[in-house]
């Protein structure tokens, strides 16, 4: 089992997670960060759309070097 933590590296794995929280590192800066950590709010022509504190980041999948779901954890 992959875990709450479930990694996603197939544009399918985006699919079946868009509107739940997401960790997101790509290999280069985009907007003077690497690591994204929001709302999946779109998948679409090879680029995703997350949305942090509000602002929505779109990113190429290509340009992804790792994602994983992030769940809010209620303890």
């Amino acid at each position: 089992s992959p875990g709450i933590y479930r990694p996603l590296t197939k544009p399918q794995h985006y699919e079946r997670v868009v509107g739940e929280r997401v960790k997101v590192k790509t290999f280069d800066k985009h907007y003077d960060r690497r690591v994204f950590v929001g709302m999946l709010t779109k998948l679409g022509d090879g680029q995703i759309t997350v949305e942090v504190d509000g602002q929505p980041f779109e990113l190429t999948l290509s340009g992804v070097a790792k994602a994983n779901l992030e769940p809010l954890l209620d303890f």
